[in-house]
C-alpha cells in the first residue's frame, strides 16, 4: 500500500514540474511572440537610395519624338494619328492604374483597354521565320508572296519606316503590375525583315544599298530602345530584335551569291560595350516593385478582403484571420530601402568585363544566396517584406547577361565579314581568328567564338541560358562556293 503512495506522489511531483515547465514555456513563447511583435512595431526612415530612384529621369522628348508613344498607337485606326493614340491609351491606363491599388483583383484589361478598331495585319507571313536558319533561304522562292503582302498592309508598313525618325525612347506609363507592352507587331516586323532581305538578295545595287541602310536603321531603332529610360521587358525586347538583325547581315554576308558592297562597314555598327549595360533598368524595376508594396500596405490598412466568389473557401477564412496580423509585420519603407539596396547592386553588376567577369559571377551568386535567405534571424523584422524581395532578386541574374550575348552576335557579323573580305579559306578560319580576339571572343568573358568547319559556321558560347529558338551560329563565306 505504501509503495502505491509513493508511486502517486511521484506521478504528483512530476505533474507539478511538467505545469511550470508548461507555463515558463507559455510565458517565453508569449514573452518571444511580444518581442517579435515589438520590434515590427516601428519603420525605417526612407533611405537616400530609395529616395533618389522612386524619382524617374527627366523626359526630354516631346511625344511626336518618342518611339514610345509612336508603338503605343502603332496600330490606331486608319482615320487616327499614331501619336494621338499613343497619347490617349498611355493616358487612359495612368488614370485608370490607381484603382489597382484598391482593388488587386481588378482585370488588367480594365485599366489598360483595348481598341476595336485598331489596324490589323491582312495575310500570314508564317512561311518565313526571321529567327530560323532556314529564313535567308525561304525569302527568294517567297518573293512574289512578300510583295503581295507589304501592298495589303501598306499602312502599317509605313508606320514601321516612320519608327527610324524618332530620336529617343522614353516610358510614360506610370509603373504597375499592368502596364502596357507596346511594341510593333511581330508580323509587320518580320515583313519588313522579310523585304529587306529580299531587296539584299535582287542583284540590284541600288535596291542592295536601300536595304542595307534600312537595316542599319532598324538597328538603331532598337539600340535607342535599349538605351533609353525603360524596364527590363522593353530591353530585353529590343535585345531580340537586335541579335535577328545581326544574323540577317551575317546571313547576307555569307551568301556568295550577294555581292558586298565597299562601303560596308557603315552598315555594321559597332556599338561600345556599355551600350549592352541595362543597368539603368533597375531602377525602372524599382519603381515597379515600389508600387507593389504601395499596393501591400494599401490592401493591409483597408483591411481588404478577397470577394467570397474568388478562391476556396479556407484561403478566404485565411486572410481574413491573418490579414490584419500580417499587415504589422510588413514595413514599406524598410521593404522599399532594402530592395533599392538590391537594385543598386545588380545595376552594378551589369557593368561586364572578361577582366572581372569570373569573380563578379561569383559575387552575384553570393548576393542572390544572401536575399534569398529568409531563415535568417533578422527575417524577424519586416518578414513580409523581406519575403518580397526575396522572391524577386533571384530572377534577375540572367537578364544582365543577355545583352552581351546580342554583343557577341554583332562581333560576330564583323568576323564574317573580315573573313569573306580577305578571302580566308576554312582551313586558315580559327588562326585568322587567335590572331584577331577583338572580333572573335565574348566580350563579356573573353571565350573564343567556336569554329565548326564540318558545318561551316561559327557560333559564340552565351554567357546567359537563352530560349531554345534563339540562334548563336553564322554560317561563314567559302570561296569554292562563289
Amino acid at each position: 500500500m505504501g509503495g502505491v503512495t509513493e508511486r502517486f506522489g511521484v506521478f504528483f511531483r512530476a505533474l507539478r514540474v511538467l505545469r511550470r515547465i508548461a507555463m515558463w514555456g507559455a510565458l517565453a513563447l508569449f514573452s518571444l511572440v511580444l518581442g517579435v511583435f515589438a520590434i515590427n512595431a516601428f519603420d525605417e526612415r526612407p533611405s537616400p537610395q530609395a529616395l533618389t530612384l522612386l524619382h524617374a529621369p527627366e523626359n526630354h522628348y516631346r511625344p511626336n519624338e518618342n518611339l514610345y508613344v509612336s508603338l503605343a498607337g502603332f496600330d490606331a485606326a486608319t482615320s487616327q494619328s499614331v501619336i494621338y493614340a499613343g497619347q490617349a491609351r498611355i493616358a487612359h491606363y495612368n488614370e485608370k492604374v490607381d484603382t489597382l491599388l484598391r482593388d488587386p483583383l481588378l482585370g488588367f484589361d480594365t485599366v489598360t483597354g483595348s481598341d476595336p478598331k485598331r489596324l490589323k495585319f491582312e495575310g500570314s507571313i508564317d512561311f518565313c521565320h526571321p529567327r530560323e536558319a532556314s529564313f535567308w533561304g525561304c525569302i527568294h522562292v517567297n518573293g512574289p508572296q512578300i510583295e503581295r503582302l507589304i501592298d495589303h498592309n501598306k499602312e502599317l508598313y509605313q508606320r514601321y519606316l516612320a519608327l527610324f525618325d524618332l530620336p529617343g525612347y522614353y516610358e510614360t506609363a506610370r509603373p504597375s503590375p499592368a502596364a502596357p507592352i507596346f511594341t510593333v507587331p511581330s508580323e509587320v516586323r518580320n515583313l519588313f525583315l522579310a523585304s529587306v532581305s529580299l531587296r539584299m538578295q535582287s542583284g540590284d545595287d541600288l535596291k542592295m544599298h536601300a536595304a542595307l541602310k534600312a537595316l542599319r536603321q532598324d538597328i538603331d531603332i532598337w539600340h535607342r530602345i535599349l538605351t533609353g529610360e525603360g524596364t527590363l521587358i522593353s530591353k530585353m525586347l529590343a535585345v531580340s530584335y537586335l541579335q535577328t538583325d545581326y544574323l540577317i547581315l551575317t546571313d547576307m554576308i555569307a551568301d556568295p551569291r550577294t555581292a558586298i558592297p565597299q562601303n560596308m562597314d557603315e552598315y555594321l555598327p559597332q556599338f561600345d560595350l556599355s551600350d549592352w549595360n541595362i543597368g539603368n533598368a533597375f531602377a525602372a524595376e524599382f519603381r515597379l516593385h515600389a508600387f507593389i508594396y504601395r499596393q501591400t500596405q494599401v490592401l493591409a490598412d483597408n483591411h481588404w478582403q478577397p470577394p467570397d466568389n474568388v478562391g476556396s473557401r479556407a484561403w478566404r477564412l485565411w486572410n481574413r484571420l491573418l490579414g490584419p496580423i500580417e499587415g504589422h509585420f510588413f514595413k514599406i519603407h524598410a521593404t522599399e530601402n532594402l530592395d533599392a539596396k538590391v537594385m543598386n547592386e545588380l545595376a552594378a553588376f551589369a557593368a561586364l568585363g572578361p577582366s572581372t567577369f569570373a569573380t563578379d559571377q561569383a559575387r552575384l551568386k553570393i548576393l542572390e544566396q544572401t536575399n534569398s535567405d529568409v531563415a535568417s534571424v533578422r527575417t524577424i523584422y519586416n518578414p513580409i517584406g523581406k519575403i518580397l524581395v526575396a522572391i524577386a532578386a533571384p530572377a534577375y541574374e540572367n537578364y544582365i547577361y543577355r545583352p552581351y550575348d546580342a554583343a557577341a552576335l554583332q562581333l560576330l557579323s564583323r568576323l564574317s565579314l573580315e573573313i569573306r573580305r580577305q578571302r580566308i579559306a576554312p582551313s586558315e578560319i580559327a588562326g585568322f581568328m587567335r590572331i584577331h580576339p577583338e572580333w572573335s571572343t565574348h566580350p563579356a568573358d573573353g571565350r573564343s567564338f567556336v569554329w565548326k568547319q564540318t558545318t561551316g559556321e561559327i557560333a559564340i558560347q552565351p554567357v546567359a541560358r537563352q530560349p531554345a529558338d534563339r540562334r548563336f551560329s553564322a554560317q561563314i563565306w567559302r570561296e569554292s562556293a562563289g
